[in-house]
């Protein structure tokens, strides 16, 4: 938000930046001290995969389907849940875990993408925004090449713009999507 003060919650001290659209690592790392955060649900994931293959008009052979079962999702969040870490962390997990083992029929990639970016906005309100020859780490982590700090840095260090949170999980991921565009088609 150029021209403006924004403050940011985190617990007993807030973090100002000056005339930024983008937060220092340094700033970022500051925001790891955050333990309470919001999750999306099992439907929250079901519906981001939705928006993303409404998003990206797919062929018939792309359809939201679901492969596995809702428990395995449910399973995975409250593995996240559970882990101590920051904000990165969890987001990278959710990417990590959504990419790799396949919950749906199509667009496994941009949903964990979208998931994962969604989660930091929803919690810190900032924005992921990876230029579009990152495809190819994407790829990467689906192919198991990639370790969850290799995607926490990755979260970290691709243009954190701050929006304005949202209240609802479809708004988050609307949001993000709206602002990649050029990268989840690429990893179309």
């Amino acid at each position: 938000m150029k021209g403006k003060d924004v403050l940011l919650d985190v617990g007993d001290e807030f973090i100002e930046t000056f005339d930024k659209d983008i937060m220092t690592p340094e700033e970022i790392k500051k925001l790891e001290s955050i333990t309470e955060f919001a999750y999306p649900n099992v439907d929250d994931i079901l519906r981001a995969n939705k928006l993303v293959l409404d998003f990206h008009k797919p062929t018939r052979a792309e359809k939201h389907e679901l492969i596995k079962d809702k428990d395995a999702i449910k399973k995975m969040i409250g593995k996240i849940k559970t882990k101590k870490g920051g904000v990165f962390l969890k987001a990278s997990m959710l990417l990590k875990d959504i990419n790799r083992n396949h919950y749906f029929g199509s667009a496994n990639k941009r949903t964990s993408f979208v998931i994962a970016s969604g989660f930091i906005l929803k919690n810190i309100g900032y924005i992921i925004q990876p230029p579009e020859r990152e495809r190819k780490f994407m790829y990467e982590v689906r192919e198991g090449k990639r370790t969850t700090k290799q995607i926490e840095e990755f979260l970290l260090n691709y243009n954190l713009e701050h929006k304005v949170k949202n209240k609802s999980w479809a708004n988050v991921f609307s949001e993000v999507i709206e602002n990649n565009k050029a990268f989840l088609r690429k990893l179309g």
